[in-house]
C-alpha cells in the first residue's frame, strides 16, 4: 500500500524524499505506515524500475522524486487491483484509493465504489449470519463493528451515487 500512496503523492508533482515522507505521515498516517527504513528503499526500488525519477542527485542538493509515464501506468493498475487481503488492509487500501480518485476517471472510480460496496454488504451479511455473542463486551464490540460497516456502506453508496448520479435509495436495492 506504501507504493501505491507514494505513486499517488507523485501524481501530483515531484516532491524531495523527506517532503514525501512527510506528506504521506500527515495525510495517510492512519491507514498505512511511513518510516524511513520504508520510505527509501521503496523509492530506490521505484526508480530501479523505472517508475519515478530522480530530477537532483548531487551531494549538494536533495534528491527529487517525480512520477514517470511507466509509474502513472502502474498507478492506475494498483488502483483497478483488488488483491486478497485482510479486511484491515482491504479497508485501508480502499481508502487510499479513494484519496487519489481525482487522478482516475470516473468509470474507475465506480467500479472501485461498487467492489467496496460489495464487500461491505458480505461482511456484513457474515457477521449477521453468525449470531449475537453472549458476553456483554463482546456484544459491545459486534455492535460497534455492525455500525461501523453499516456506516461505511452508506458512505460509500453516497459517493456511489454520485460518481453513478443515480436517485438516492437506488444502490443496493437490487
Amino acid at each position: 500500500m506504501l507504493e501505491l500512496a507514494t505513486l499517488g503523492a507523485l501524481m501530483g508533482g515531484p516532491q524531495h524524499g523527506y517532503a514525501l515522507k512527510a506528506w504521506l505521515e500527515r495525510y495517510m498516517g492512519s491507514l498505512i505506515t511511513v518510516n524511513y527504513g520504508a520510505m527509501y528503499p521503496l523509492l530506490r526500488r521505484l526508480s530501479a524500475e523505472g517508475l519515478i525519477r530522480i530530477d537532483a542527485a548531487d551531494e549538494l542538493t536533495r534528491r527529487s522524486y517525480a512520477i514517470t509515464a511507466a509509474g502513472r501506468k502502474r498507478f492506475g493498475l494498483e488502483m483497478l487491483a483488488f488483491p486478497s487481503e485482510s479486511r484491515v488492509n482491504a479497508r485501508s487500501r480502499f481508502i487510499t484509493k479513494f484519496y487519489f480518485f481525482s487522478h482516475i476517471a470516473a468509470e474507475n472510480r465506480a467500479l472501485i465504489l461498487k467492489q467496496r460496496h460489495e464487500a461491505l454488504q458480505s461482511m456484513l451479511a457474515g457477521m449477521q449470519d453468525c449470531g449475537l455473542p453472549a458476553e456483554t463486551h463482546q456484544l459491545a464490540v459486534f455492535e460497534f463493528a455492525i455500525s461501523q460497516m453499516t456506516s461505511e456502506l452508506k458512505w460509500v453508496e453516497d459517493h456511489l451515487r454520485q460518481e453513478l448520479s443515480v436517485p438516492a435509495g437506488s444502490i443496493g436495492n437490487g
